[in-house]
């Protein structure tokens, strides 16, 4: 079914200017059209490009998207009104079975997002996050732990793995085939890769003491990740299939958090190497490493989107973490997020979207802002926490 799960409530915060008005509407409200055209209007509210309009507004939209049946076929119309009354646009048909309606409605309003704003968006894109559920039993408080693969919209949603211990770091694979993640299982950190279709999984690294934070490089064929087998906790970067490690940073200060730069030529990780916990960069050709942020004494969590312009990190305010993104090149900081300790920013496979986890009372939960600040929407869970997510960088 298309309708939206019962235990999931999103709130819709746009305060978008300069963006394209579009209606969507579906030409038979009674059958799957107007589910799939439901699905397409909330997809297209997390856009930063594009404004969704009221049908009663249709006059004002540079663009009708509409949904219209051909036979067995759902068909989408994506429409410029001109003069008369008279609309050009172009017609994209699928089939579908009524299993596969949501997915339909993803890859309309994926289309429909590169015909009107000239970019794909997130829709097509799984993510992966952990779940935490407690339960109050005498003598003491139980905790449960999920891995659970969805939707983008968290429909969908796959139990990759349940456990009692916990597991943090998850790292979808650059082909989103597997997930490398962190598990406490037997009271110590360790680092497993898990295949996402065959639920099969394997211990990557288990060195003694930390094993942590676990990023692909862009080829899928290693790993970097913080280890503190040798006294205190580096970057180091595995070859997956050896296994061989090699150490990347060196000194006393503490290394964590790498993050591989898409292109392959560098790292990004946090440090206290200059005195308090900033972001720095590891260039795989010179071998050397430069601070990034300068601003305030704790900034942590890296992310870079993939033009190299954008750094993403949390930074502290008033003992609370808030989610930042720094322009490289003007060196401009905006604040992003609740500030209500926010963690585990992670930037979409199209650079626009930042998924994160904030606190909301006793629990935390997932929440979605774009890079400019101008989309925040919350994703509102009625059960347990929401931890770690992370990205597929792969479009269904």
């Amino acid at each position: 079914m298309v309708s939206a799960q019962a235990e999931i409530s999103l709130e819709i915060n746009q305060a978008k200017s300069g963006t394209i008005p579009v209606v969507v509407r579906a030409d038979k409200p009674k059958d799957h059209l107007k589910e799939i055209a439901e699905v397409i209007r909330h997809d297209l509210q997390y856009s930063e490009k594009i404004r969704v309009l009221p049908q009663a507004q249709s006059q004002q939209a540079e663009f009708i998207v509409r949904l219209s049946s051909k036979g067995s076929a759902y068909c989408l119309n994506l429409e410029t009104p001109v003069r008369n009354n008279q609309r050009i646009g172009e017609q994209y048909c699928l089939e579908a079975k009524p299993s596969q309606l949501r997915q339909t409605a993803h890859q309309f309003a994926d289309r429909a997002h590169q015909h009107i704003a000239g970019t794909g968006n997130v829709f097509r894109h799984r993510i992966g996050f952990v779940k935490e559920t407690i339960t109050a039993l005498k003598p003491k408080v139980q905790r449960h732990y999920q891995i659970v693969v969805s939707d983008f919209d968290r429909h969908g949603e796959q139990v990759l793995l349940e456990s009692k211990d916990p597991i943090m770091s998850l790292a979808f694979s650059p082909d989103g085939k597997r997930l490398a993640y962190v598990s406490f299982e037997q009271g110590i950190s360790r680092i497993f890769i898990q295949d996402i279709q065959t639920g099969n999984r394997k211990i990557i690294s288990s060195f003694s003491g930390v094993n942590a934070a676990p990023s692909w490089s862009p080829d899928g064929k290693k790993l970097a990740m913080a280890l503190s087998f040798s006294g205190i906790t580096k970057i180091y970067i595995m070859d997956i299939q050896t296994k061989q490690i090699t150490k990347i940073t060196s000194g006393k200060s503490i290394d964590t958090e790498p993050y591989w730069m898409p292109d392959g030529s560098r790292l990004v990780f946090s440090s206290n190497r200059s005195g308090s916990p900033q972001i720095h960069d590891y260039h795989f050709k010179t071998k050397k490493t430069s601070q990034l942020t300068r601003h305030g004494q704790y900034n942590v969590a890296p992310q870079m989107t993939s033009d190299g312009r954008y750094l993403v990190y949390l930074t502290r305010i008033d003992r609370k973490l808030q989610i930042v993104a720094q322009d490289l090149k003007t060196h401009n900081i905006h604040y992003l997020g609740n500030g209500n300790l926010d963690d585990t920013p992670r930037i979409s496979p199209t650079d626009g979207l930042i998924l994160y986890t904030t606190s909301n009372g006793d629990r935390s939960m997932l929440a979605i802002v774009s890079v400019d600040g101008t989309v925040k929407i919350p994703m509102k869970f009625n059960q347990g926490s929401l931890k770690y997510p992370s990205w597929s960088p792969v479009a269904r």
